[in-house]
């Protein structure tokens, strides 16, 4: 089966079924990035504004060693059945405000971010990265744990030039 684009993940119909549940196979589009984003010097991701708690209650409970963020990450992972979920921090919107967010570069509110996909406009892994995207039914599953929130796109603090200091791009053919 081809795998085909939604236009706009808030037109998503995520009853939409198919032997699996929601449809396994059509690819979910993102919502466009923001107006002036791909005029900047700066990476953009698309997810979730997450506390590090989150990802501890998605840790398997462990047998010897204490639970870490990566043990939550891959939790996620085998639950949402997306693997390229990421682990990042960025800026957050004006007005959000939560506990653990800490005050960053340019004196704006940062973030740890869960992220299914970002955009480094301008370079050569922005198509790769474009392309690779959820599942309709691996968003459904990703927002119900989200308790129906959506992802929206949150700007890196760093520039596009310190890129090769991620780990992200080490996990692009992952």
């Amino acid at each position: 089966m081809e795998n085909v684009l939604v236009n706009d993940i808030s037109k998503l119909d995520l009853s939409a079924t198919d032997a699996h549940g929601p449809n396994s196979h059509q690819l979910c589009d993102i919502e466009p990035l923001p107006s002036g984003a791909r005029r900047t010097r700066r990476i953009f991701y698309y997810g979730w504004v997450i506390s590090p708690e989150f990802l501890l209650e998605y840790a398997p409970s462990p047998k010897i060693t204490l639970r870490s963020y990566s043990d939550g990450l891959d939790g996620l992972r085998k639950i949402s059945r997306y693997k390229h979920l990421h682990w990042v921090n960025g800026y957050v919107a004006d007005g959000e405000d939560l506990p653990h967010m800490d005050v960053g570069m340019e004196g704006r509110k940062v973030s740890d971010l869960l992220v299914v996909t970002a955009s480094f406009t301008g370079k050569k892994t922005d198509k790769h990265l474009h392309n690779r995207r959820p599942t309709v039914a691996q968003m459904a599953k990703l927002i119900e744990l989200f308790h129906g929130e959506k992802p929206s796109w949150h700007m890196d603090g760093q520039p596009k030039d310190f890129v090769h200091e991620y780990t992200l791009l080490m996990d692009l053919d992952d």
